[in-house]
């Protein structure tokens, strides 16, 4: 199982929002879940993800978002995101997993726009 939070950049446009949960909707899988957690943040539950097909879903998406035309809604709005991966090892609460990919989400942004990090599995 693998978590995948993304931060995306709405500068107030709640209809921004709308659009990158059905982008994300449309890139997951079946059985994946979207849902938003506050603010500009979603997170993605992948069950029976290895944290490479993980990485796989979250670039689609990002290239998804950086693809999609933004200026229909505004003009020169662009869109980026940035996300965290972290797959499930032995965490006792899932909070603890939700708050690894919070971090890794976190890392990405301070590396720039339009990143994916994940959080290092324990060997």
């Amino acid at each position: 199982m693998a978590w995948l939070a993304i931060k995306a950049l709405s500068i107030g446009l709640p209809k921004v929002l709308v659009i990158i949960a059905q982008l994300a909707k449309k890139v997951v899988r079946n059985e994946d879940i979207v849902g938003r957690v506050g603010g500009e943040e979603f997170l993605i539950l992948l069950p029976n993800t290895q944290q490479h097909d993980a990485l796989d879903i979250a670039n689609r998406l990002l290239q998804t978002v950086i693809q999609y035309p933004w200026t229909k809604i505004a003009p020169k709005l662009q869109q980026s995101i940035s996300a965290g991966i972290a797959c499930y090892q032995d965490e006792e609460e899932l909070s603890y997993l939700i708050k690894k990919a919070d971090n890794a989400l976190y890392q990405a942004k301070d590396c720039g726009r339009n990143r994916v990090v994940v959080q290092p599995q324990k060997q």
